[in-house]
């Protein structure tokens, strides 16, 4: 079985929400439709970066690390499931904490455990609970659990093919 990436994970799962959403398969005729996520409207690219802007907010990077302007678009006019802002807002936080932990660790053991604290923390997020397949959170554990053995392979293998 092949696991996929988080960033092929998240995109997969907002280009199926946007598919059934635009294809009307969310609610039957006559159905109401609820506002969870999978049921809304696809977002335009202003209203998914505008999502990824207000997750931010929520989201502390390392210090010497900058969030940037805006998420790369997909293309001309691409409509975008709710949450694909707020899942690429995780992602960079993510990568960030991982590269930093990977950075310090054989350099400062305070800094290194200050970073896998804020990585460990990836477990409460929306892109963890509701983006990632199985397959992908059980990924995610065992880096983080490689990790606080010392072990950097998985969580390196990680960053260069998500990050």
């Amino acid at each position: 079985m092949q696991i996929l990436t988080r960033q092929v994970a998240s995109t997969a799962v907002a280009i199926f929400v946007s598919a059934m959403t635009v294809s009307g398969c969310s609610a039957g005729a006559g159905e109401s439709r609820s506002s969870s996520s999978s049921t809304r409207a696809p977002n335009s690219y202003e209203e998914m970066n505008a999502e990824f802007n207000a997750s931010k907010k929520n989201l502390r990077l390392p210090a010497e690390v900058a969030w940037p302007a805006e998420v790369r678009r997909d293309g001309s006019g691409d409509l975008y499931a709710p949450g694909y802002g707020t899942s690429q807002a995780e992602q960079f936080w993510y990568c960030s904490w991982a590269k930093k932990w990977l950075f310090v660790r054989a350099v400062s053991e305070d800094d290194a455990s200050a970073a896998l604290s804020e990585l460990k923390s990836v477990k409460r997020t929306s892109l963890y609970l509701t983006a990632f397949a199985p397959e992908v959170q059980r990924e995610t554990d065992n880096e983080l659990a490689a990790a606080e053995k010392g072990d950097p392979k998985l969580l390196s293998a990680s960053v260069e093919r998500n990050c």
